[in-house]
């Protein structure tokens, strides 16, 4: 006669009971959501994906996925720079509608346009982390523009064109920079001051390919004092 053994414990039972309940209760859930949606209702929701759901009378009328911002990352977000959107606004020249706030993160959203990110407070700043411009929205940095960012790692800008010099000056904590649309860093295919003071570090630039034999077959010559004084990585895009 085979040997039947039971895995598990004593409280076996009680565990298949509470997930019973969860199950039962989100049936529940679902069942009232979808019997308002019978009922005619109408209003908005973010779903499993975060997506915002418009309903009206019933019907989902769109489904929108939220927008994408401009991340700011504080070691503390206590040293944030600015607590209100309307402030990030006229320093940078943008026109965002809404800042929130997630952990350490600002993100700023709703820009209606794109725009050039100007010398500004950010410069000069010894608690901004990371920048990653997710919503696109920055298409050329100012003259130092984050420059002297003692503790700034990251710095993301896909839709950056441009730069003015000495935009990452004595941001000695850099290890990722991403400008995959960037064909004039700084004013002249020459060292223009964009990585100066940057020495002994890790770092990865991303740059469009143009910058590779800019000045006069040979690469910038802000991405030749990046990797003379760094273990640099650059990948042309």
């Amino acid at each position: 006669m085979p040997s039947i053994i039971h895995s598990g414990n004593n409280n076996s039972p009680n565990i298949i009971n509470q997930l019973l309940s969860a199950i039962q209760a989100a049936i529940t859930d679902i069942k009232m959501f979808y019997d308002n949606l019978s009922a005619g209702w109408s209003g908005t929701f973010t779903d499993g994906d975060g997506d915002i759901v418009t309903v009206v009378s019933g019907l989902v009328v769109s489904v929108e996925a939220p927008p994408l911002p401009l991340r700011l990352t504080w070691d503390d977000i206590g040293n944030a720079l600015y607590t209100t959107v309307g402030d990030y606004n006229t320093a940078l020249g943008s026109d965002f509608t809404t800042l929130t706030v997630d952990g350490n993160d600002q993100l700023l959203t709703g820009n209606s346009t794109t725009f050039a990110m100007p010398t500004s407070d950010l410069g000069n700043n010894t608690s901004l982390v990371a920048i990653n411009d997710e919503a696109e929205s920055v298409t050329s940095l100012g003259h130092a523009a984050l420059s002297s960012c003692a503790f700034l790692t990251t710095a993301i800008f896909p839709a950056c064109t441009s730069t003015s010099d000495m935009v990452f000056k004595s941001s000695t904590a850099l290890t990722i920079v991403t400008l995959p649309l960037c064909a004039d860093l700084g004013s002249t295919t020459g060292d223009d001051g964009v990585f100066n003071s940057i020495i002994g570090n890790t770092i990865t630039l991303t740059i469009a390919a143009s910058r590779e034999t800019c000045d006069g077959g040979n690469p910038d010559g802000d991405i030749v004092y990046l990797s003379a004084n760094n273990t640099a990585t650059i990948i042309y895009v």
